[in-house]
């Protein structure tokens, strides 16, 4: 998104961002699919459903500069903050974090800082279940907010060769770091998954505030 952002209109960012986002995590899901924890996908699947539908209802206008702001906010406070502790308290988790992330990642692009948070600290997720079950969450929550988005009115069209780049890209990335995977624990995986994500988050919120 943070990209991205440079070079593409903020009307577009979302959804355009979105589809580059069902390919790369569609190409996770295809390296890693044997490890896949389905039960977590479908409880997810029902609450992208209601998300997008809701969201489809009420449509929000969020100003450009704000994406940046948000983005890098979500990115620590879900990191850090132990926010699964007000989501396990009511039943089936997993369907309301389908719901939320689909719901928020309508006007901020992004669904990863309120899934990956939560399915990290899943301790019976290795790293391996961990990348492709996420994956799939993330990538429901994508395919939900394109439906949305075509249903306001956005068109592929004029995007389809910048498209297929980035897609053939994003599989090259998920194949090398499939191959990355298998050479570093369990606990370095999850320490530097937290240090990459707040570091870009704080990347985030200091290039908005010099606005």
């Amino acid at each position: 998104m943070a990209f991205m952002s440079q070079s593409v209109d903020p009307k577009t960012l979302i959804p355009l961002h979105g589809l580059v986002q069902i390919g790369s995590n569609g190409s996770r899901v295809y390296w890693g699919f044997r490890n896949v924890h389905w039960q977590i996908v479908r409880k997810f699947l029902l609450g992208a459903i209601i998300g997008g539908a809701i969201g489809a209802l009420l449509p929000i206008h969020v100003e450009p500069k704000m994406i940046g702001l948000a983005i890098g906010l979500f990115l620590i406070t879900t990191t850090w903050l132990p926010i699964e502790r007000l989501i396990v308290k009511i039943a089936g988790p997993y369907w309301l974090l389908g719901a939320l992330s689909t719901f928020t990642s309508l006007f901020v692009g992004v669904s990863g800082p309120l899934v990956h948070p939560i399915l990290i600290r899943e301790r019976n997720l290795n790293r391996h279940a961990f990348i492709a079950t996420e994956a799939s969450c993330a990538g429901l929550t994508h395919v939900a907010k394109f439906v949305v988005y075509s249903y306001w009115g956005f068109a592929i069209s004029g995007y389809a060769a910048v498209l297929a780049v980035m897609i053939l890209m994003t599989l090259m990335g998920a194949y090398i770091g499939g191959r990355v995977l298998h050479r570093v624990s369990e606990r370095r995986f999850r320490l530097l998954i937290k240090v990459i994500v707040t570091v870009l988050g704080l990347k985030m919120l200091v290039d908005q505030m010099s606005f």
